[in-house]
């Protein structure tokens, strides 16, 4: 069967445009493909969330509310948190939200299981110790210091009553959850976005990944 000029130029429009369509195709996968990553600043350090499907993207401004929600209840800094307001209580008994008494509670139970080796009574040490602030020539304290300190970091002292309500015993004591809160909300960020069907993203909270 012999195919007309016509008829070739016809068949060889149609087979392009497939080509072309199939390029088209191709390329636009792959560009939703292409991780994009937001950053946000919570718990003192940088979050990270990586998404590599485009239609996730939509996500990011959940997962860092959530953070915000998070870091509302944990911060030992921001005034007004659970664990502020416990800080400063002098002894008296407070009431937290569920979620702040549940990770307490697990944390108490690693200082437990450590024998102290882990202690969320750490925070008046970790303030003279200055951890979170770069300073030149920055100058270790005395052992004096630390040992006038020593005395009141002791998870003992914390105590869990009913319906939420926590006292900690020692006014001269602080808390911090430094040591389970980023992983805890990196779990929680993924239960989050496991539940929005998401297959495929990377959350990074300074290093807890």
């Amino acid at each position: 069967m012999r195919i007309s000029k016509k008829h070739f130029l016809y068949i060889a429009v149609i087979l392009c445009s497939i080509f072309i369509l199939c390029i088209l195709s191709f390329m636009n996968r792959n560009k939703q493909n292409q991780p994009v990553t937001y950053t946000d600043f919570y718990f003192n350090t940088v979050v990270s969330l990586t998404f590599y499907n485009e239609s996730d993207c939509s996500l990011s401004d959940q997962c860092f509310e959530l953070c915000n929600t998070y870091e509302k209840m944990f911060s030992r800094t921001m005034e007004g948190s659970d664990i502020w307001r416990i800080n400063h209580s002098n002894g008296n008994p407070i009431t937290v939200s569920e979620e702040t008494y549940y990770l307490i509670n697990e944390a108490l139970y690693y200082c437990e299981l450590t024998d102290g080796k882990i202690d969320i009574t750490i925070a008046p040490l970790m303030d003279l110790w200055n951890f979170t602030e770069e300073k030149a020539n920055q100058v270790p304290p005395s052992q004096e210091n630390i040992n006038a300190l020593l005395q009141h970091v002791d998870y003992r002292m914390i105590e869990l009553g009913d319906n939420n309500t926590v006292i900690l015993k020692d006014p001269e004591a602080a808390i911090d959850l430094g040591f389970i809160v980023k992983g805890y909300v990196a779990d929680k960020l993924k239960e989050y976005l496991i539940s929005q069907n998401v297959t495929s993203a990377v959350i990074n909270l300074g290093g807890n990944i």
